[in-house]
């Protein structure tokens, strides 16, 4: 497919993107690469990782003036 370059960017006509909904865009060498992202079709489970993550008693407690300031 041909695309034109213009001041304002590349025009990349809309029946490139027919069916699509969401893609990666990344430049490798001198090349744009566009690849349709996978939206995944299957429920999320939740509580597979129980216990995985556990969160400080202190969490909600504001950090030091010292952690704002990169002296801490």
């Amino acid at each position: 497919m041909k695309l034109k370059v213009t001041e304002q960017g590349v025009t990349i006509p809309r029946e490139f993107f027919e069916g699509i909904e969401e893609v990666e865009v990344r430049r490798e060498n001198s090349w744009i690469v566009m690849t349709p992202t996978q939206l995944s079709t299957k429920p999320r489970v939740l509580g597979l990782h129980l216990g995985a993550i556990v969160m400080s008693n202190d969490f909600d407690e504001p950090l030091p003036d010292e952690f704002w300031l990169g002296t801490l």
